[in-house]
């Protein structure tokens, strides 16, 4: 997560729960049958952003299996000795390095009391709107707060109407208010905080919005680069949004758009599945390589790129198909990355456009700042040779069953130095005839790769 805030954990912050002598005074409301109640499996804190400008602590929680929530805990403007007011100060001590054992203790108390909040009035099928916010008040309850849904006002504040951002003027992009999408929580399906299953007119779709204001520039020129697909678009790339939303029908900002759901989630969690079922064949691993290299043609051939092709940017229809999404265009994941995406730079590392290929050797090592991204300033066929490593790097973790959950954990998403060997070992589930073509998309050196249209032709000649 990034944006003005600064990441206390990567981690879960709520240890286990031992018991009532576990309780402090400041949070003596949590006590048995409370405290039994708390569902260890819903609602669980897996980061934490303790932000500056505006002060607040910001919660991603996990409602159940892979759908996530934003929870906003702000002091009271009044300065009274709220519930925020006493977190805040009990975390900025935490923080500091100066709080006692105790201190942590407490603090995990008080984030127990909004996940036991939270599981009362969500439980494990509910979930805000689409692009709201669980924001934690003082305002009655029976454990000393309430909850209130509502879109964050510092998102709001970024957001433009659909002229601002250009959005094409054409009869078939159609608007939709957030109050007329119906949130779907279900199992099996990952979904980061502002992104929503959502039900529209007895169908469902997948709302996308900014996770957070420094994000809305990205998304909504995601959102625009989709609009303007050329036609006939690709089968195996996402379909254009099927509409365009906006927070009410009094308050025209866009905030996010409506894309098709694929029950079948995405390649990585997908092929892992049939692996287990003994259902993932060299076939069908094949058809996914044509297919991805299908649209990757369709995208070069319109002067368009992705700049994250990996597993879980791929999507798998009901016919087992696969159509590749996320055309954000602002950060590289470091599984799949290049070796030229991979930069340090001056400054923030959540835009694009600070990349900067010579910073290396002329920023001091403490202003250094890791990014991962095609630079704005390449060529085409530069770009497309970074995007064939992207892909050979994609069939590699599919093949050999690799998780990017696992990845993520363990090195991360953007992490320049981290090294990733496309090796086949005496135990390699990749097909034996795919494995010199993904060598020869991972070369190195770029010019030393294969180009796509030759990929595509050598593997129209693969067979089993």
């Amino acid at each position: 997560m990034s944006g003005s805030g600064r990441v206390l954990r990567k981690r879960n912050v709520v240890p286990e729960l031992k018991g009532a002598d576990y309780m402090s005074s400041e949070a003596a409301v949590l006590k048995e049958p409370l405290l039994s109640a708390l569902d260890p499996e819903s609602w669980i804190i897996t980061h934490s952003i303790l932000q500056t400008s505006p002060r607040r602590l910001v919660l991603q929680a996990r409602i159940t299996d892979w759908n996530h929530i934003n929870i906003i805990i702000e002091p009271n403007k009044k300065g009274d000795n709220t519930f925020g007011d006493r977190l805040l100060h009990l975390l900025s001590e935490v923080e500091a390095g100066c709080a006692e054992p105790t201190l942590e203790r407490t603090v995990a108390e008080y984030i127990s009391i909004i996940r036991l909040c939270c599981q009362q009035r969500y439980g494990r099928e509910r979930a805000p709107l689409f692009l709201h916010t669980v924001h934690v008040t003082t305002a009655g309850g029976p454990l000393g707060i309430s909850l209130a849904e509502k879109i964050d006002v510092e998102l709001l504040h970024a957001l433009h109407i659909a002229d601002v951002l250009s959005i094409p003027q054409r009869p078939s992009v159609r608007y939709v208010s957030v109050n007329s999408l119906t949130p779907v929580v279900r199992a099996g399906s990952y979904f980061l905080p502002n992104t929503r299953l959502v039900k529209f007119e007895g169908r469902e779709y997948v709302a996308k919005g900014p996770i957070y204001p420094s994000r809305v520039s990205f998304d909504m020129a995601e959102m625009v680069r989709m609009l303007e697909f050329p036609e006939p678009q690709s089968p195996y790339v996402v379909p254009k949004p099927s509409a365009v939303v906006i927070v009410s029908e009094t308050d025209r900002r866009v905030c996010g758009f409506l894309l098709p759901y694929y029950r079948n989630g995405n390649v990585d969690v997908y092929a892992r599945k049939l692996r287990s079922f003994g259902r993932l064949t060299n076939d069908l691993l094949l058809r996914w390589f044509r297919q991805l290299v299908e649209a990757l043609q369709y995208l070069s051939k319109h002067d368009i790129w992705h700049g994250d092709i990996k597993p879980d940017n791929v999507l798998v229809d009901e016919n087992e198909n696969v159509a590749l999404t996320d055309f954000t265009q602002a950060f590289a994941t470091c599984a799949t990355a290049s070796p030229e995406v991979r930069f340090k730079t001056r400054g923030r590392s959540d835009s694009k456009f600070s990349l900067d290929e010579d910073a290396e050797s002329t920023t001091p090592e403490e202003n250094v700042t890791e990014v991962m991204g095609v630079p704005t300033s390449w060529s085409h066929e530069r770009i497309m040779r970074s995007e064939v490593y992207s892909l050979g790097r994609t069939m590699y973790l599919i093949c050999e069953g690799m998780s990017m959950i696992d990845i993520y954990r363990t090195v991360g998403w953007v992490n320049v130095d981290a090294k990733f060997p496309t090796v086949f070992g005496s135990e390699s589930t990749t097909p034996e005839c795919l494995r010199p073509l993904i060598i020869r998309c991972v070369q190195e050196d770029a010019n030393s790769r294969i180009g796509l249209d030759q990929l595509a032709e050598e593997l129209t000649c693969v067979s089993f």
